[in-house]
């Protein structure tokens, strides 16, 4: 919390625009703390940018808006990273020691790097990215770091963050069986081919993608020969999997020009996404994100509000996902999907 601050210093750019008489910077965080810089950034999250200030001291770094402020201890933060912001170089990432993580985007990035120097005189650490992918590898071959958790540290070590939709993490689809009564994990015919993107899982399949690429270096493309012509992870595909949720619908309706997706193309039923991904779509091939493997995430498949979300062309209303058979509601489907990806089987194959 920031209320220590005053309504002084609300709203935002007072810290800035400081009169040339009254008490000082430091004066009004309290007189206990040293003001070491203050920069204008905007703190990104999912579904907004937020500008505002962010102020260093010599024990916290404080953002304040117009709208909201906050404040971590420099104790509270486990690591600093840089990240990319809407494909700049000039954002930070604050990681805490809770858990949480703070993404704020600097004006431009020679201001980042200035702000990283600071933080890191102050004593916050930095990560190197090849000693901690060596470090988290090892721990997950031990047994000492779950597939799920491993994932997770792969996601943030690429610079993928929660707080960015763009960049937001992936995690690939698993299974392979959305249409049985019962799941065997111990078959691995159930079980998507890790060593192949998800648009190859049916054997024969890659032969089109081949025949595109050749066929674009024969135009000579400008931007260059490419055997997908979509992406596996995007803005637009984190929101199609969270439409459900608040305020990731108000989000996506603002994606889609003011309005829900078409039903049929709408995430609706589990085994339609996997047959589009794998097999069907030349220009669907999603993979997934986090929740789909996060028990306490299930809330995701479910229409808990009651959006209207249209009838597809058979009639069929869309509302909660449809789940596989195998499954006895969106709680199991999750808690299964974790089993599958904790699996001996897919152990071998990540």
């Amino acid at each position: 919390g920031s209320e220590h601050l005053g309504e002084e210093l609300v709203p935002g750019n007072l810290l800035l625009s400081e009169p040339e008489t009254g008490p000082s910077l430091s004066a009004r965080l309290g007189g206990l703390q040293t003001v070491l810089e203050v920069q204008q950034v905007q703190q990104v999250t999912a579904t907004c940018r937020l500008p505002g200030e962010l102020v260093v001291t010599t024990s916290e770094i404080i953002f304040i808006s117009e709208s909201s402020s906050w404040s971590v201890a420099m104790a509270s933060i486990e690591a600093v990273e840089r990240r990319r912001h809407q494909l700049r170089e000039v954002a930070l990432e604050l990681f805490l020691v809770t858990g949480e993580a703070r993404l704020v985007a600097l004006v431009d990035r020679a201001a980042r790097e200035a702000m990283l120097s600071l933080l890191h005189r102050q004593g916050v650490p930095s990560v190197h990215p090849s000693a901690a992918l060596s470090l988290v590898t090892r721990q997950w071959r031990q047994g000492s770091v779950t597939n799920f958790h491993y994932l997770l540290a792969l996601n943030r070590l690429a610079g993928r963050t929660a707080n960015d939709l763009m960049q937001y993490p992936v995690f690939p689809w698993i299974l392979a069986d959305y249409t049985s009564d019962t799941l065997d994990l111990s078959l691995p015919e159930n079980f998507r081919n890790l060593r192949k993107p998800i648009a190859v899982q049916v054997e024969g399949s890659e032969e089109r993608y081949r025949e595109n690429y050749d066929m674009l270096v024969d135009m000579g493309a400008g931007l260059g020969p490419y055997h997908f012509a979509s992406h596996y992870s995007n803005t637009g595909i984190v929101l199609h999997f969270l439409v459900r949720l608040p305020p990731f619908t108000a989000e996506f309706i603002k994606f889609q020009d003011g309005n829900f997706d078409l039903p049929d193309r709408s995430f609706h039923k589990l085994a339609t996404s996997w047959k589009m991904a794998s097999e069907v779509s030349a220009s669907d091939v999603k993979e997934l994100i986090p929740q789909f493997y996060h028990p306490p995430s299930a809330g995701f498949l479910i229409n808990g509000r009651g959006l209207e979300l249209g009838e597809t062309q058979s009639g069929t209303a869309v509302s909660d996902v449809a789940l596989p058979p195998w499954a006895d509601s969106p709680a199991d489907f999750v808690t299964q999907c974790r089993a599958a990806l904790e699996s001996e089987h897919c152990s071998s194959q990540l």
